[in-house]
Parts: structure tokens; C-alpha cells; sequence
């Protein structure tokens, strides 16, 4: 209703109050966070301080910006006092003895952007290594080498979660190049047809 309001009687210059997206902390700042609930934005308006979980949901956040590879990754975790966890299909943390689930922290889309990030680069970094090596054995053996990578039965489940989750943003990924490919050949087509 509120937001009908707003887009049909512009003129009456009405502020958004119900909606839940808008949590805003003392200083008017935009607090995001898709899971805030009522009571964590009463927090933030009366002491103007983001809620725990959203600073543990900013700092985790900030690992995922400032790491370059899965090791480093892991590293910047450790070094924060911050162990992850997987429960079924559930990926979270561990922060000062509390779990906190990815999802529910909001950073479940930045994390499989770093994921895919670390992908896209570790497949750059294959690519340059396979134009420097000329021959079809060299790049199966690497394929192999790889896949037994992947699976390697003494890995943590954290691992084999994370390695699970890349393997899912790399067929979304190489889905989407066949498509764009795809879409570039029916374009090149149609135009050499026009000419």
C-alpha cells in the first residue's frame, strides 16, 4: 500500500516508513542487510551502532574483498578468529562461539562472487599455462591432476562444500560463455545473411 502511495500521488511527498528495506542508523546512513529484523533496527536508530551480527556480517565481507585465493582465503578466516562450518547445504561461520550462517548474514551472493572471482582467475592462470605447454597429453594430465584435486576424500567438509560450490559457479559459468557464444554466432550469422 505504502509503496502504491508513493508512485501514484508523488505530490504528497511522503517518506518510505514501512518498508524493510530502509534501516538507517543515527547518522541517516542506509544499513543493508535483507535479514534485518524489527528489533535490530530499533537498535540501530536508538544507539547508531550496527548490530553484531551486522559487523560480523561486514567483516566477513571484507575477507572476501581483500583475498586473492582460496588460501589466502582461509588465512584471512584465521587470522580474524572467524572458523566456517557446513551443515548439510548450509555454510556459515563461527564467531566468538556462535554460529552464523552465510544466508542469513546477507553475503551469501558476495561469497560466490569471490568464488567465481577465484575461478575466473585460476582458469586465466590455466589457460596461460597450456599456451606456454603445446601438446593434448600435457593439458589431460593437468585435467586429471585436477579432478583428483577436487576430490580428495581427505578434504574437510568445508572444503568439499567450497569445492562443490566452485564446481557449480564453473558449469554457471561456462553456461553462460556457450550462451553468449552462442547468441554472437546467430548475430554474425544474421548479419553475413543482410549483406
Amino acid at each position: 500500500m505504502e509503496e502504491y502511495v508513493l508512485q501514484r500521488y508523488p505530490e504528497l511527498e511522503q517518506e518510505k516508513l514501512i518498508s524493510k528495506d530502509k534501516i538507517l542508523d543515527k547518522n541517516g546512513n542506509r544499513v543493508k542487510s535483507p535479514h534485518a529484523n524489527k528489533k535490530e533496527g530499533e537498535y540501530i536508530r536508538r544507539t547508531g551502532k550496527l548490530s553484531k551480527k551486522q559487523q560480523i556480517a561486514n567483516r566477513i565481507s571484507d575477507i572476501f574483498l581483500m583475498s586473492d585465493n582460496i588460501a589466502d582465503y582461509t588465512n584471512r578466516l584465521r587470522a580474524e578468529n572467524i572458523d566456517s562450518y557446513v551443515r548439510g547445504k548450509t555454510m556459515g561461520f563461527v564467531v566468538e562461539g556462535r554460529k552464523h550462517r552465510l544466508h542469513t548474514l546477507g553475503i551469501a551472493e558476495e561469497f560466490d562472487e569471490m568464488l567465481l572471482r577465484f575461478q575466473e582467475e585460476n582458469q586465466q592462470q590455466n589457460q596461460s599455462e597450456t599456451k606456454a605447454k603445446t601438446g593434448s597429453a600435457k593439458q589431460s594430465e593437468q585435467q586429471s591432476q585436477s579432478d583428483t584435486n577436487m576430490a580428495n576424500p581427505k578434504q574437510s567438509s568445508y572444503d568439499k562444500m567450497v569445492a562443490k560450490r566452485q564446481a557449480e559457479l564453473n558449469q554457471r559459468y561456462q553456461r553462460k560463455q556457450q550462451t553468449q557464444q552462442q547468441t554472437n554466432e546467430q548475430k554474425s550469422a544474421k548479419k553475413g545473411r543482410s549483406r
